[in-house]
């Protein structure tokens, strides 16, 4: 059986949502993105959940590609976008705050606030959205995806960065600056993975 041949990587930056489908060598197979509302210092949770599902959808199928050829997920978000949600019965009710750049970090961990009732970055929610996987300090697992639209399989959530270590990786690269973040993730992904098989940048 071939091994995956991609990694799937969101990366958010403001109000904009880029996925990509990156292969080994750090190449990008298919791009897709979308923008999300954003009302003063306040966000809808579930439009950016609505519309992450719809740009790997997009991915996948401009890339003509099956959820076996991924090896797994990589996510890049910032620290300045946290949510509050709580399950009550089947609904999800949930609220998103952008803070200050001078807060940045304040509030980053992970809090289990009350029964069935969460905070975390804009990447907590996301993880837990697509896993079940509620992520605190010190946790390095971060689950499977369910297998359910646009996935028919389970696949695990390698990486979960903020943008500037995502860039860190790509320090000796060669790449288009819009690119930075989404092909850092992927080096630290594929490296996480075990998948070595980059000595060198593309085009060097």
């Amino acid at each position: 059986m071939t091994s995956p041949r991609f990694l799937l990587v969101l990366a958010v930056h403001e109000n904009l949502l880029r996925a990509a489908l990156v292969t080994r060598d750090l190449r990008m197979a298919s791009t897709a993105h979308q923008s999300f509302e954003i009302r003063g210092d306040e966000f809808d949770p579930a439009e950016v959940w609505y519309k992450t599902k719809k740009i790997f959808a997009a991915c996948l199928d401009i890339g003509r590609t099956q959820t076996r050829e991924i090896a797994g997920i990589a996510l890049v978000t910032s620290e300045t976008e946290m949510v509050t949600w709580r399950e009550n019965g089947n609904e999800i009710i949930a609220q998103g705050e952008r803070l200050p750049s001078t807060k940045a970090g304040a509030r980053n961990e992970s809090q289990f606030v009350e029964t069935n009732q969460y905070t975390g970055t804009l990447g907590t929610w996301l993880v837990w959205n697509l896993t079940g996987v509620y992520v605190t300090a010190g946790v390095s697992a971060l689950g499977k995806t369910r297998a359910r639209a646009p996935f028919d399989a389970e696949l695990p959530v390698v990486a979960l960065l903020d943008e500037n270590r995502a860039r860190e990786f790509t320090r000796t690269f060669d790449f288009p600056e819009a690119d930075r973040v989404l092909l850092g993730a992927a080096r630290f992904a594929w490296e996480t993975l075990g998948a070595r098989e980059f000595a060198k940048p593309p085009n060097s």
